[in-house]
């Protein structure tokens, strides 16, 4: 058993020697320097980090794209137009215009046979055929390529949009909203605001709709809310939304720290923070429609707790009246 233990260990600690140390360069052409040593193969014409550099390497040979592993190891082979690393590890491929996505060993978990995919997450990604648009879950389509244009939500439902116009359906295809409306704008926590010949309005579990602009988030407004702070130093509304965009990312930037645990894996990314600000200038419903994780979007989350606390809103306002509005920020994580 000792000796059992003492074999598992060097095994153990040989597979942490074999990384890749540094790429070199050799009369034009690319290889690996391994921790453990061994002689270079210059074989590659490019070679580039994915965006995780701890996961491997995009490695190219003429004009096709494959990927080594961080341990030196290829684990696809230079078969692709092109190669795109996802954020879960998974490399969306084209070859002869058409997409598949590989996993990390290099299985196809969705077929090379669509000529565009978008959306990709762990769960569910969007895909075009014959100029149409589906959706699949895991390995299994879920959503027939029938629609004109279509964007998955966060809680699974998925707005679709056919001969101009837009409703949602669930994520097994059945229309939970007709798709007879001019424009769909939905929001976390179940709220989705429509919108008619007559205007937009909240759509009601009820399937009727609530024109009264204290009930729903209003998605086209003619104003965007304004920190109090910036009409004191700005008379036009153009420079007061300038001066408010701008006190709003400076806070964050000054204030925000990169999460331990990205920094150690190495990850970067976008955090997109969400919100609502009501008719009376209060700050609700913060939520996160982007997370690279590792505590990036937690980081964010916390900053923007405090930075409410700290400020004071005007609404937004459309046809010269205050209304509920919902605001997006992006927030990017960079190593430096």
């Amino acid at each position: 058993m000792k000796y059992l233990i003492v074999i598992i260990a060097l095994l153990c600690s040989l597979e942490g020697f074999t990384q890749i140390k540094k790429v070199k360069e050799k009369k034009g052409k690319y290889g690996f320097v391994m921790k453990q040593g061994g002689k270079v193969e210059y074989k590659y014409d490019e070679v580039k980090p994915s965006w995780n550099k701890n996961q491997g390497y995009k490695v190219r040979v003429a004009n096709y794209w494959g990927f080594v592993n961080n341990e030196g190891k290829e684990m696809i082979a230079c078969d692709y137009d092109s190669l795109i690393v996802l954020l879960d590890g998974a490399m969306k491929v084209k070859l002869d215009n058409k997409w598949g996505i590989l996993n990390e060993k290099g299985k196809f978990i969705v077929p090379m046979e669509y000529e565009a995919i978008e959306d990709y997450t762990t769960t569910y990604v969007t895909v075009q055929k014959g100029g149409k648009w589906g959706v699949i879950k895991g390995e299994k389509k879920v959503i027939e390529c029938q629609y004109d244009s279509l964007r998955v939500l966060l809680e699974g439902d998925v707005k679709v949009k056919l001969n101009d116009k837009w409703g949602i359906v669930d994520n097994k295809g059945n229309v939970r909203i007709p798709i007879k409306y001019e424009a769909i704008a939905t929001y976390d926590k179940g709220g989705i605001s429509v919108k008619t010949a007559k205007g937009w309005g909240g759509y009601r579990n009820d399937g009727k709709i609530d024109y009264n602009t204290d009930n729903f988030i209003m998605p086209e407004i003619d104003e965007y809310p304004i920190m109090e702070s910036c009409v004191e130093v700005a008379t036009t509304y153009e420079d007061q939304k300038i001066c408010s965009d701008k006190k709003m990312m400076m806070y964050i930037y000054q204030n925000i720290q990169y999460p331990d645990m990205a920094r150690t894996a190495g990850v970067e990314g976008t955090v997109v923070v969400s919100f609502s600000i009501d008719k009376q200038g209060n700050v609700k419903d913060l939520s996160l429609i982007r997370n690279p994780g590792y505590g990036c979007g937690a980081e964010v989350l916390r900053i923007i707790n405090i930075m409410v606390k700290e400020t004071n809103w005007i609404a937004g306002k459309k046809n010269g009246q205050p209304v509920i509005c919902r605001m997006n920020r992006p927030v990017r994580f960079r190593l430096n």
